[in-house]
């Protein structure tokens, strides 16, 4: 049963893999667009995909529901991880995206996180690692699939950026949070 997409437009620059993003859809993917979005054809997202687990499902969604809610009626430090928790899969969050969407000048967001002893790139990446963990922990995700979905161009550089969060890859990580042993070749 083919699910290709009719259409992927990627905000990302072109990486070096073009290729194998292109491979991976199946489908001559738009680089440099002015938002991710993937089309496909009304029939295929009305039928049910046959992996589909709908108990994680929605299992994912009350949990990233409710940390939403949580966030959303914080203080600045919590609206800006949720406006960049919002908008990470589209891989062009920035801090004039986030000032924006709060009504702020860039300058102002930057002067009321550095009252709360922060800054915007902080804020980004502790969302980040924060959200990489979560994926990570599944055995099901591909570390490409969660490097996309983090806004990374490319697998490497997430896994460079885990690997200066945590100390570790995020195969190691994998491994010691799910209690398996390391593979070694």
């Amino acid at each position: 049963m083919d699910r290709s997409p009719s259409r992927v437009t990627l905000a990302h620059e072109a990486p070096s893999c073009v290729d194998e993003v292109s491979a991976y859809f199946r489908q001559q993917v738009e680089f440099g667009a002015m938002q991710t979005s993937i089309t496909i054809a009304r029939a295929d997202a009305d039928r049910p995909l046959p992996s589909a687990n709908n108990q994680i499902a929605l299992m994912h969604d009350e949990l990233l529901m409710k940390y939403l809610v949580e966030i959303k009626k914080g203080n600045i430090v919590d609206q800006v991880k949720s406006i960049i928790l919002e908008n990470l899969p589209d891989g062009q969050v920035s801090d004039k995206m986030v000032a924006s969407e709060l009504n702020l000048s860039e300058r102002s967001m930057q002067r009321r996180l550095q009252e709360h002893q922060t800054t915007f790139r902080k804020l980004l990446e502790s969302v980040r690692e924060m959200v990489a963990k979560q994926y990570i922990r599944n055995p099901v995700n591909r570390m490409r699939d969660i490097a996309f979905l983090l806004g990374f161009s490319e697998q490497s550089a997430f896994s460079r950026a885990f690997k200066k969060w945590t100390g570790m890859t995020p195969l190691q990580y994998r491994h010691i949070v799910n209690n398996q042993p390391l593979q070694t070749s």
